[in-house]
């Protein structure tokens, strides 16, 4: 795989190696910004799955990362959605029969 694959596969880097470094700070500001609201959103989230808070905080975080990495766009905003949690509430209740831990193995085998 040659250099040039690789880039043209994370997009994101590319653009990062781009970037003008005098906006850093103010792209931290927006990143601590959305940090702010998307956590306690998720753990909102993982409550309302059954399944423990850090589980909220993951989907949070890595989904973040992952786009930093592969994505094209500067604009979008990856995370925890209302409805996207509404189903998974909704299909892991039906399936763990009010057991926590059921839920919580059955999580990964849904989102896959």
């Amino acid at each position: 795989m040659t250099l040039h694959s690789i880039a043209g596969l994370t997009p994101g880097l590319r653009s990062l190696a781009h970037d003008d470094r005098r906006g850093l700070p103010s792209d931290l500001l927006a990143g601590m910004s959305v940090a702010a609201v998307g956590l306690p959103v998720g753990i909102a989230y993982a409550d309302l799955v059954g399944v423990p808070a850090i589980v909220g905080i993951y989907s949070a975080i890595f989904p973040l990362f992952a786009y930093a990495v592969f994505g094209s766009s500067r604009q979008l905003i990856v995370g925890p959605d209302a409805a996207t949690r509404l189903l998974v509430a909704a299909s892991l209740a039906a399936h763990a029969g009010g057991y926590a831990g059921r839920a919580l193995a059955l999580l990964p085998v849904l989102t896959l």
